[in-house]
This record gives C-alpha cells, sequence and structure tokens, in this order.
C-alpha cells in the first residue's frame, strides 16, 4: 500500500480543509514543533482506511476526532494496491453529546466504482484487500507513537499471531482441508466405482458373438425381403382387385334394390284434373259476383251521398227544435212581467218615503213649543200644528213589501236578459242551419233518397261478402293446382335423383311425362338386377380363392421370420426392422458395458491413487510442528533482516536474536553481554524497534509476496531526540 494523497477537514488539528499529496515521495519526514499535527497526518490515513486511531481509548467512539468547535470531520485518502488506485472515503458528525459516521466509503478507479458503502464495510473490505487487521496494521505498516517497540516487547503469542497472519499461513490449513477432502471425495467416488462395478452384468465373450452372429442373419434377411414382400402384395393386389369388383357388383345391387317408385304416382293425373275443373268453377263464380257489384256501384253513383243526405235530414231537425225552443222561452211575456214588477216597485217607493215624511213631521211637532224657534225655517213658533203620526208597523210592513217588489223587479230584468241572450243565440243557430239547406231539396225528397240508398248499401255489403268468398275459393283452387304442380316436380326430381344414384349403369332418360318416365325407368332396374345378381354369384368363388392364396402366402412369411426369431406385431418388414433394431441395441449394450467395464477399472485405480496421495498430504500437513518450523525459519529471516540494519546504525554494537520466543540484544561492546529489551535505553530501543520494523516490511514482503501490501512504513516517532551522529546514520 503506498499514500497518494489525504484530505482532512474538521480533523483532530486540522480544523480548515487540509491536502497532503504524496504523489513523488518515496521517503519523507514530517517535523515541526510538538502539537502541530505531525501524529494527525498518520492518523488521518489510518483513520480514512480502518475507522479508528491507536490513540482513542474506545475504539467504537469517533468524537474525539473532530476538531474542536468544528461540528463534523471529513477524511478523504486515495493510495494504491499494486497498479489499482483506491479512495477511502468518512464523514463523522456530532449528534447530541457523541458523534456518528455518517458517510463511509471505498471506491475503486477513476471512475470510482464503488466497493463499500457502509462504515463496517469498508473496514471489512480494507482488511481483505490489505491482508491486515487494524491491530496487525498498527504493528507493521503504521508504528504510532509510544507503541513503536510493542512488536518488539511483544508476548511470543502476539508476535506469532501477527507473523502468522503476514505469511498467510492460514494457506497451509486450507490446503489440508482441502487434501482431506479430496482425498474423502476420492475415496467415495472410488467406492462408488466399486459398487457399479459389482452391480455391473458385464457379459462373456461368447454372448457377444452370439448376438453379432444373429445380428448378421437378421441382415442377411433384410436383403431377402424385398423379394418375399413384393410376392405376397401381388398375391394380395389380386385378391383386393377380385374383392373390390364384388364390392363393386353389391354396391350396384344395393343401391338399385334401395330404390322405390312413389306411392301417389297413379293418383296424379285425376288429382291434377279435378284440381283444374275446381279452378274453372271457381273463377266463373268470381266474375258473376264481380258483374253484380259493378252494376250496383252505377245505381250508387245516381244519388247523393249519404252522408249529405243525412246532414240535410238532420238540420232540419235541429232547425225545427232551435224554433221550437225560441216560442219556449216567452220573451214578450218576460219583458211585460220586468215592466209590471218595475211599476210596482215604483209605487212601493213612494208609498214608503210618504209614510216616512209623515213620521218625520211627527217627530218636528213634538219637539217645537210655542214662541220657540222653528228648526226648519228658523222663525218663532207660534202654534204648534196639530198631525196624524201614523202606524209605525205600517212602516216597516210597506218597507218589506218595498224589498220583496226591488227583488222580484230584479229577478225578473236577470230573467229578460237572460233569454234574450239565448234568443240572439237561437237565431244566429237557426240563420245558419236556414244557409246550409238553401240548396237542399225538400224533406220528402231527402227521405225517399235516404231509404233507396240505404237499401242500396245494403245490397252492396252483401255482393262484397260474396266477392271475397268468391276470392277465397279461387286461392283454394290456385293452391290445389300448385301442390299439384309441385308432386309433379317433386316425383321428376326424385326420378331424376334415382337415375343419379345408379347413372353408372346407365338408365334412361326420362321424357316430360314424368309418369311414363318412372314407368320406363322401374322396368329397366327390375332387369338390371337380374343381370348383376347373376355376376355376383359367378364371382364369389374366385373371391373365395384369391383369399386362400392370402392366407398361404401370409403364413409363409410367417414361419420364415418365426425360424428368424422375428417376433410378429406388425408387418413383416417393419417387425424385421424392429428386430434388427433391437438386436443392434442390444450389440451395442453389450460392447458399451465392455468398453465400460474396462473404463471403470482405470477410473478406479486413478480414484484409488488420487485417494491415497491427497490422505498422505493432509497427514503431513496435519503435523503440529509445520507451521511452528515455517514461523521460525520466518523468525531468522526477520532477525537476519534486521541484524543487517542494526549494525549500521549502531556502528556494529548491537545484535538480535530469539531465546525461548523472547527478543535479546547482544551488546558487542560490552563483550558480548546478553541483554534484555526492557534494559535498553530510549535511544537504544528506537536503534532496535527501527531495525526490526524496516527488515519486516522488507524481508517479509519478499517471503509472502505482498510487496503491494507492506511497500510503505510509517514510524510515528520522534527523531530529535537522537543526537545529531544518529540522526545522520538513521536518516541514512
Amino acid at each position: 500500500m503506498r499514500p497518494q494523497h489525504l484530505s482532512m477537514e474538521g480533523f483532530l488539528a486540522y480544523r480548515h480543509r487540509t491536502d497532503v499529496d504524496f504523489g513523488d515521495a518515496d521517503l519523507f519526514v514530517l517535523s515541526g514543533p510538538t502539537g502541530s499535527g505531525k501524529s494527525s497526518v498518520i492518523d488521518g490515513m489510518t483513520f480514512a482506511l480502518y475507522g479508528t486511531i491507536p490513540r482513542l481509548d474506545d475504539r467504537r467512539s469517533v468524537s474525539p476526532v473532530i476538531s474542536a468547535r468544528a461540528d463534523r470531520a471529513r477524511v478523504s485518502f486515495r493510495f494504491t494496491v499494486g497498479d489499482e488506485v483506491y479512495t477511502a472515503v468518512r464523514l463523522v458528525e456530532r449528534r447530541g453529546a457523541g458523534a456518528t459516521t455518517t458517510e463511509a466509503r471505498l471506491l475503486r478507479g477513476d471512475d470510482e466504482e464503488v466497493l463499500a458503502g457502509t462504515a463496517d464495510e469498508v473496514t471489512a473490505e480494507v482488511t481483505r484487500l490489505l491482508g491486515l487487521s487494524y491491530d496487525h496494521f498498527t504493528k507493521a505498516v503504521v508504528l504510532p507513537q509510544g507503541a513503536f517497540a510493542d512488536f518488539l516487547n511483544d508476548r511470543p503469542k502476539d508476535r506469532q499471531a501477527l507473523l502468522r497472519a503476514l505469511l498467510e499461513l492460514g494457506l497451509y490449513e486450507q490446503v489440508m482441508q482441502l487434501a482431506n477432502l479430496r482425498a474423502r471425495t476420492a475415496e467415495a467416488k472410488a467406492e462408488s466405482i466399486r459398487e457399479g462395478l459389482e452391480k455391473l452384468d458385464v457379459p462373456g465373450p461368447e454372448q457377444v458373438a452370439e448376438a453379432r452372429e444373429h445380428l448378421a442373419l437378421l441382415v442377411e434377411a433384410a436383403e431377402e425381403m424385398p423379394s418375399r414382400v413384393e410376392e405376397l402384395e401381388m398375391v394380395t393386389r389380386k385378391a383386393e382387385e377380385v374383392a373390390a369388383a364384388g364390392t363393386a357388383l353389391e354396391g350396384v345391387l344395393s343401391r338399385l334394390t334401395a330404390i322405390t317408385a312413389p306411392a301417389d304416382l297413379e293418383t296424379l293425373i285425376d288429382d291434377r284434373a279435378s284440381a283444374m275443373e275446381r279452378l274453372a268453377v271457381s273463377l266463373e263464380a268470381q266474375g258473376e259476383v264481380i258483374a253484380a257489384r259493378d252494376e250496383l256501384a252505377s245505381a250508387l253513383a245516381g244519388y247523393p251521398e249519404r252522408q249529405v243526405l243525412e246532414r240535410w235530414h238532420g238540420d232540419r231537425q235541429r232547425l225545427a227544435v232551435l224554433s221550437a225552443n225560441r216560442v219556449a222561452l216567452g220573451l214578450e211575456r218576460l219583458a211585460e212581467l220586468a215592466d209590471e214588477t218595475t211599476a210596482a216597485r215604483d209605487q212601493a217607493r213612494a208609498r214608503l218615503e210618504e209614510t216616512r215624511v209623515q213620521h218625520a213631521a211627527h217627530r218636528l211637532r213634538r219637539g217645537l213649543e210655542a214662541g220657540g224657534t222653528c228648526p226648519v225655517c228658523h222663525g218663532v213658533v207660534t202654534t204648534i200644528p196639530a198631525g196624524d203620526p201614523g202606524d209605525a208597523a205600517s212602516l216597516d210592513r210597506l218597507g218589506e213589501e218595498a224589498l220583496e217588489l226591488e227583488s222580484a223587479a230584479a229577478e225578473a230584468r236577470d230573467r229578460l236578459k237572460e233569454a234574450e241572450g239565448q234568443v240572439k243565440q237561437i237565431d244566429q243557430a237557426i240563420a245558419e242551419l236556414e244557409e246550409s239547406l238553401l240548396d237542399a231539396p225538400p224533406e220528402d225528397e231527402v227521405e225517399a233518397a235516404l231509404g233507396a240508398l240505404t237499401s242500396l248499401l245494403a245490397s252492396h255489403e252483401e255482393i262484397m261478402r260474396s266477392e271475397a268468398s268468391a276470392g277465397e275459393a279461387v286461392k283454394e283452387a290456385e293452391a290445389a293446382v300448385s301442390r299439384l304442380e309441385e308432386r309433379t316436380a317433386a316425383l321428376r326430381e326424385a326420378l331424376l335423383t334415382a337415375r343419379d344414384a345408379v347413372v353408372d349403369e346407365g338408365p334412361p332418360l326420362p321424357g316430360d311425362d314424368v309418369i311414363a318416365g318412372w314407368h320406363v325407368f322401374e322396368t329397366w332396374r327390375a332387369d338390371r338386377i337380374i343381370e348383376r345378381r347373376a355376376e355376383l354369384e359367378g364371382l364369389a368363388t374366385v373371391i373365395e380363392e384369391s383369399r386362400l392364396a392370402v392366407s398361404e402366402a401370409r403364413s409363409a412369411l410367417a414361419s420364415w421370420l418365426a425360424g428368424l426369431g422375428v417376433e410378429a406385431a406388425g408387418s413383416p418388414s417393419t417387425d424385421l426392422a424392429l428386430a434388427i433394431e433391437r438386436r443392434s441395441t442390444e450389440v451395442r449394450d453389450l460392447e458399451k458395458t465392455l468398453a465400460d467395464a474396462v473404463e471403470m477399472k482405470a477410473e478406479l485405480d486413478l480414484e484409488t491413487g488420487r485417494a491415497r496421495v491427497a490422505s498422505a498430504l493432509g497427514t503431513h500437513l496435519r503435523a503440529n510442528n509445520f507451521e511452528a518450523w515455517l514461523l521460525e525459519e520466518a523468525m531468522e529471516v526477520l532477525i537476519d533482516g534486521a541484524n543487517r540494519l542494526l549494525g549500521e546504525l549502531s556502528g556494529g554494537s548491537y545484535s538480535l536474536r530469539v531465546k525461548d520466543s523472547q527478543f535479546e540484544v547482544v551488546d558487542h561492546r560490552n563483550a558480548r553481554l546478553t541483554r534484555t529489551t526492557r534494559s535498553l535505553s530510549g535511544g537504544e530501543i528506537f536503534l532496535v524497534a527501527l531495525s526490526l520494523a524496516l527488515s519486516m516490511a522488507d524481508q517479509l514482503a519478499a517471503l509472502t509476496g505482498m510487496s503491494s501490501r507492506l511497500e510503505s512504513v510509517f514510524l510515528d516517532e520522534g527523531f530529535g531526540s537522537l543526537d545529531q551522529e544518529s540522526l545522520d546514520v538513521v536518516a541514512s
């Protein structure tokens, strides 16, 4: 893995976006004062890949990576593995008191193909891609500050776990499992082949030779079959021809005997004559009725229309009624009565008024006093006149009489007015009727004409009924004639159909007379039946002889095939072809069984050998000291490379060795004194750990072929703590 570009924003010491380009750097150093963000650069790469950094106490917590006074942290790291370019992106945002990763992606190539889309998926894919977990990555690739010498001081078990992961020793366990699986598979296949061989019915050479010999006989018989079949077919064709001739004669006889003459043939002539006579009588009666109808129509033409006569007669009757009604109204008497009641009313009014004056004068006299003022003339009353006031009851009677006469006068005037209106209407109707009767003949002539016309119309209705009856009779007679014509046509059609049924026998042609045609045809048919029956009796012997010949030919062919062992199921040629096919299949099956047995024996030997080899390989790989030997060899290679570097860094003062799975330092300046790594000073530990880290990146990459994974080493350690001479040596 080689870094290419790192972008950080809101991450640890980098609140604002900061880009670091590693594109042209092979060896570089990050320098600056404490707290300037040197370790944050290495942490940014580690966090983009694995979602955590060594300085976090809790790997699950991501809020510490967000800069103070920032709401989120974003890291984008582009790197290469071999020739492939990858980009890891993670975005962390604050959520309440904590924070969460809201975006995580692992992209491949310039087209940014998405390989993973969540935080866990990115971590898992990076682990698979680099072949290193986070713990192994921070011991073999990134050596964090303060943990620079962890690998040097690790427990042997932890160092072996790292080396096992770096060397991919799990491959040998996979090889062992695959070898054991192949051994079991080969053994199972061998057992299956062995069982198949036991179940296989392998034929002997004699059985195969017998089957081949029988097949050869069948093939030879197939060459002879066409001539035998042709002979059978010739006899069969002759028999079929004779049988067909007999069948044809039987068909002719069947068709001839199936024909029967119509039962009503003889009655046709009499029925037709009777029908024609009936039609003539009906037509004559119809003509007589039509002549009488025309004569009556001429008589009716001499009279006015019945409606006109009836209108004249009715108008005269209505005129008489109106005149009588006018007289009955008594208009003159009603006028006199109105005048009389009016005069009586006026007289009653006068008497009533006079009586009222007398009563008023009496009331006035009762109020006068001598010497007083007169209320009428305003003069002085000298004397009080005398007078009779009259009877008060008479005044009431006069009032009632006046009211009764007033009512009678009003009623007389109303009756007179109503009568005048009715007379006016009657006079108008009389004038209209008199105007309509100006051209009418006298009433006696009208009544005479109505009587004569009624008699003529009654006669006309009777003639019309007779005409309808005559028409129905004509229709019935014509229908009878039509039915006879249809019978004649049907008899002719039946004759033609009967003739067509035996037309191949040459029946006579029918003439115009259908009855004569039927007689001629029936005579011919009877003669033809006798002739064809005689021919059929003579042909019966020939038919029987041909049948016997066919039976004998078929028996001979069947016996020949039976001698060859051919089963009879269909036609002889088909039976023989099927027998050849079955025998050929049998021969092929026998030969295939022999070949399969040979092949299965060879395959059994092969699978048995494979099982033996795979089982031996699994047994060897199962030995407990195999992995230990590989780890020991790898550690020796690692220490050799580290000692070469340590010799240069320390001027030949120190070297490493492993004893009882623990690292020891040999001090060559002090009589080759052996020291533990924990007894070294800070500078000495730095030199030893640096040598070991560089050797791991170099030697193990060569051993495992993982140069693309381990081609980078990041040392997060204070080089400034070294003296100038040591610093120059380390840098070199």
